[in-house]
């Protein structure tokens, strides 16, 4: 039997597989861009990013995805408690946003929102 690690990896490859080595920008961006409906701005800036390696690209995409965070606050806010201050909140969310965008694997075929809430949540919690 496979080792569940084995199971992962396959199925990770097997959910988007990744370019060949020496892709133009413009054909990574069209091939990852459902992943972010479509948007070819966010597709090159994923790219420049994670491919490319670009440092202002994962900054753009932090300030891109803040009101993400805050949508994670107002909906876990509700559950605890009323001494812990909102700003905070945000920002140990980001902490958790900056995380995710670090480990985020385009290959995966999930959506980065749908990754970095995990993420995001566990960041708060954690705090």
């Amino acid at each position: 039997m496979a080792s569940r690690t084995n199971q992962r990896a396959t199925a990770r490859a097997a959910a988007r597989p990744r370019p060949p080595v020496g892709t133009s920008d413009a054909e990574l961006i069209a091939h990852y861009r459902p992943l972010f409906d479509d948007d070819e701005e966010l597709a090159g800036t994923w790219v420049r990013a994670k491919i490319r390696d670009d440092a202002e690209a994962r900054a753009s995409l932090a300030t891109t995805y803040v009101p993400l965070v805050r949508y994670v606050v107002s909906r876990m806010n509700i559950a605890l408690p009323a001494s812990l201050e909102r700003g905070d909140l945000v920002g140990f969310g980001t902490i958790g946003l900056i995380d995710a965008i670090a480990k985020y694997d385009l290959d995966l075929g999930l959506t980065f929102q749908t990754y970095a809430v995990t993420r995001i949540r566990g960041s708060i919690l954690d705090e």
